[in-house]
Formats: structure tokens, C-alpha cells, sequence
């Protein structure tokens, strides 16, 4: 779960004492890491509320990814599940300048978890000694568009695209409405910067009817737009005759452990065949119905969000249910491999599709 954005968008189920602060680390490694720092305390610095309901606590997970050290010397690390006052179980990990792996206390015994528990942490430090709770080892995207060279779309940019054309690049971006339409529906606030845009390069278009020849391009490229899409399956096949033989699909999708999808479950893959053996290509009643009862302001107006063509989030993806998906595509459609570059807890992974 990724507290660093939560905290940085005040999240309600967070709960963090004026002594927890936002972090970027670098370590000896290189590797760069997003925390958060904590200095001692007279009660616990941090508590994720109803926690069993939340992906992936809602798994019994034991390490989610995360890892406590302190700045100089030696301390401790409380970690408790609790419901009000009552400690269901608890846990106490030695910490150091190295990093430590963050275990979780669930209890193998007859005790009932209850909805309502709190998972709590207390790091035990002395006055002037800090702490850092690491959250998300940071990847670099430059790593996956780098590899997006030759004759390629980008689909789903907005007024923002992240390939761009250069030497040994030549990209078109596809989106699904005019600039006008793009501009009154996503960015009525001038947030994006729409109006400023360079759109000469767009095309309208859909994802599911990409307005290129067949076996012409190099790659297609999409960034937090694969999750919007219902039919992933039908989407990678057409998408397949669009590239050329080792063309390949790169895509930048939100991890569910790290973005406000953790109120969801994965995806099945067996919903994925369900709507690509359905014909199924537009989000239906039931993806907007699940999308809202995690939207507070949304409950009981499915039919509104409908109507507004509102953009949802129809699939929910970790790392294992997209390994699925992209075996799938290898074993079943015209593919030859996959790689996927994930972190835990960060906010997107991405995934490389190559067609053989």
C-alpha cells in the first residue's frame, strides 16, 4: 500500500501524528525510494484504518513491500493489529541504520479479525533520533519509453504525450474525442493545461479501432489508459494486427496496491475471457456500479456516469493478474513474449507485450 501518496493526498483511512513527514531517499545503491519519516512520539505515528478490507492486507499478506531504518543507532518497531483499545496481535522488529523488512501480526489462531481493525505502528526512538518507513522503491519510466523507436501510436496522451517525435521516432496519439471535447470533458479547470496543447498531431480515434493500416507499426504505447478499457483481451488482439512481427505493446498501468484502487480485488483473467468471449468492448452497467461504490459522490448515480461517458477505472491489475493476462496473449493470441518492471507499492508497473 503506498502511504507516501496517501499521506501527500490526506487519504481518510491514513491516520499520521505531526510528527510523521514525506520523504525521498537515495541509498548507496542508487535506487531512490519515496517514505515516510517519523521522529519520536508519545503514541503511535501511524494507523491504517478497517485495514482488512484494503488490498492487499485483505490477502493476510505478512510483507507488503515495506521496510523501517533509522537515521543513526538502534530502535524499535511496534506493529499491531488493534480494534479500539484491544491489541489483537503485535509484533516488535529490532531496527537500524539497514533496512528492515515491515512484517504484519496476523494471528493464526481462533481469534475473529474483525472489519473494524487497525493495523497501528509506534516506532520506539529517542529524542532527536529519526525513523524512515520506506514505501516504494521508485521506478524510471524512461526505461520502458526508450524502447518505443520507429513507427508507433501513442494512444490516450490528452494534451500531454510522453512519446515524441524525433529521429528514429515518428508517433501519432489517438484519442477518442476532439481537442474541444477533450478540453470541456477532462479540464474545465485549466489543470492539465489543455488549452496551451500542441493537438496537430492527434487523431481521433479508439482504442479498439486503431485508425492505422495492419502490420504498420513498431509499437503502441499507452500510459494509465489499459485500465480504463473493458475487453483487455479483445484490446491486445487488435492491437497485435496492428504491429509488425517483433513489434511490441509497452503500457504503464496503476498497480491496485498503489493508487486509490486499493478499495477493489484484482481482476480475474476469467472476467477478462468472459467479456472478450461476450464481444464486450465498451464499460458496462456493472464495471460503473463496482467503480461507484467505492466513489462516495458517485453511489445511486451509475446511470449520471453513464450518461457522461464518466472515466473509470473498468479492471483493477497487479503484477500476478497481469502475468496472466500477458501469458494469455502469448499462449492464446499472436505473441511471443512479455516482460513486466514492478516495484512494490509503486503508484503504476509497466509491461512490454512483443509480437512474434
Amino acid at each position: 500500500m503506498n502511504l507516501f501518496d496517501m499521506a501527500n493526498r490526506k487519504d481518510e483511512i491514513l491516520r499520521i501524528t505531526d510528527k510523521v513527514t514525506l520523504a525521498k531517499l537515495k541509498l548507496p545503491s542508487g535506487d531512490e525510494w519515496r517514505a515516510l519519516r517519523v521522529q519520536a512520539d508519545d503514541k503511535p505515528q501511524i494507523s491504517v484504518s478497517e485495514v482488512i478490507r484494503w488490498y492487499p492486507f485483505s490477502t493476510r499478506a505478512e510483507t507488503i513491500g515495506w521496510y523501517a531504518r533509522t537515521d543513526r543507532g538502534e530502535a524499535s518497531l511496534d506493529v499491531q493489529l488493534m480494534v479500539g483499545d484491544l491489541i489483537i496481535s503485535t509484533t516488535t522488529i529490532p531496527i537500524n541504520h539497514d533496512p528492515k523488512t515491515v512484517s504484519i501480526p496476523w494471528p493464526l489462531s481462533h481469534i475473529a479479525i474483525n472489519p473494524a481493525t487497525s493495523l497501528v505502528m509506534r516506532f520506539n526512538l529517542l529524542k532527536g533520533q529519526n525513523a524512515d518507513l520506506m514505501i516504494n522503491r521508485c521506478l524510471n519510466r524512461s526505461d520502458l519509453t526508450s524502447i518505443a523507436k520507429g513507427n508507433g501510436i501513442e494512444v490516450g496522451p490528452g494534451p500531454k504525450p510522453q512519446i515524441i517525435n524525433r529521429e528514429g521516432v515518428h508517433v501519432k496519439y489517438v484519442e477518442e474525442m476532439s481537442s474541444g471535447e477533450w478540453k470541456h470533458l477532462y479540464d474545465k479547470g485549466g489543470q492539465y493545461e489543455s488549452d496551451s496543447a500542441d493537438w496537430s498531431n492527434h487523431i481521433v480515434g479508439k482504442a479498439a479501432a486503431l485508425p492505422c493500416e495492419d502490420e504498420s507499426l513498431d509499437f503502441i504505447f499507452s500510459s494509465h489508459v489499459f485500465e480504463h478499457l473493458a475487453n483487455p483481451i479483445g484490446h491486445l488482439a487488435h492491437w497485435a494486427s496492428k504491429l509488425k512481427v517483433g513489434g511490441v505493446i509497452l503500457s504503464v498501468v496503476p498497480d491496485i496496491a498503489g493508487t486509490k484502487d486499493y478499495r477493489h480485488k484484482p481482476s480475474s483473467l476469467e472476467e477478462m475471457l468472459a467479456e472478450y468471449k461476450d464481444d464486450i468492448w465498451e464499460p458496462s452497467a456493472m464495471h460503473y456500479e463496482r467503480w461507484a461504490s467505492t466513489r462516495g459522490n458517485w453511489e445511486g448515480r451509475v446511470k449520471e456516469a453513464i450518461e457522461e461517458k464518466r472515466s473509470i477505472h473498468v479492471h483493477f491489475y497487479t503484477r500476478e493478474n497481469t502475468a496472466a493476462l500477458l501469458d494469455y496473449a502469448v499462449s492464446k493470441l499472436s505473441f511471443e513474449s512479455f516482460h513486466i518492471k514492478h516495484t512494490p507499492n509503486h503508484r503504476d508497473f509497466y509491461w512490454i507485450l512483443i509480437k512474434r
